[in-house]
């Protein structure tokens, strides 16, 4: 399995990695979403892995509500990814 060079992820190459499309997406539901669906979690499995609902995770994707903080860092560990880039600070 290949490794990105742009952020060490497994799975996918630099030249679709979520860090190359991030201009496109703005917001934390839809960087939320992409992170997720390149891992390969089905929204199921990953709000299971977060310790939430399915309908919580629906909701964060969807922007309808944020999550707590607690939350937001078990997500980054999940995902493997920065948080900055989550919440689109970066």
């Amino acid at each position: 399995m290949e490794t990105c060079a742009n952020c060490s992820a497994e799975g996918h190459t630099a030249k679709n990695c979520h860090w190359n499309r991030a201009w496109m997406i703005s917001t934390f539901g839809q960087r939320l979403r992409l992170a997720r669906e390149e891992r390969g979690l089905t929204l199921t499995d990953f709000a299971s892995r977060v310790g939430i609902s399915p309908g919580a995770m629906t909701k964060y994707e969807y922007g309808r509500s944020d999550p707590r903080m607690s939350k937001l860092k078990t997500m980054v560990e999940v995902l493997d990814c920065s948080a900055d880039w989550l919440i689109g600070l970066d």
